[in-house]
């Protein structure tokens, strides 16, 4: 069973996959080989607006789309509560069944 996750994880692991940049939506290339990123494919910059009237057209040409990303964006939030509050009752549940295991190593403690 090891050996059979050992070749799949490798497996895997061997061909090059994309990666999109949240901040600058940038497309990379990563190799997990080289571990290190061998393409990148820089976002088309948006097209800037000529005039005022233009760039209000815009805006008022697709309020569906910005109710669905308003949507979608408050209900994250909303999910979020209650993700951080399982997570924070299973590890303190956890904490409670094993009170003498070791903490966890923070990056912090490595310095």
């Amino acid at each position: 069973m090891g050996r059979t996750w050992v070749w799949y994880n490798t497996h895997l692991m061997s061909a090059a996959f994309d990666v999109h940049c949240p901040c600058c939506k940038a497309q990379l290339t990563v190799s997990p080989e080289a571990r290190a990123v061998v393409s990148h494919k820089a976002a088309t910059p948006p097209k800037p607006v000529a005039s005022l009237d233009e760039g209000v057209a815009v805006v008022k040409k697709d309020p569906e789309r910005r109710a669905g990303l308003f949507a979608q964006s408050l209900e994250t939030e909303k999910s979020k509560a209650d993700r951080l509050k399982k997570s924070f009752n299973d590890l303190l549940q956890k904490a409670k069944e094993d009170p003498d295991a070791p903490r966890p190593v923070r990056d912090m403690d490595l310095d």
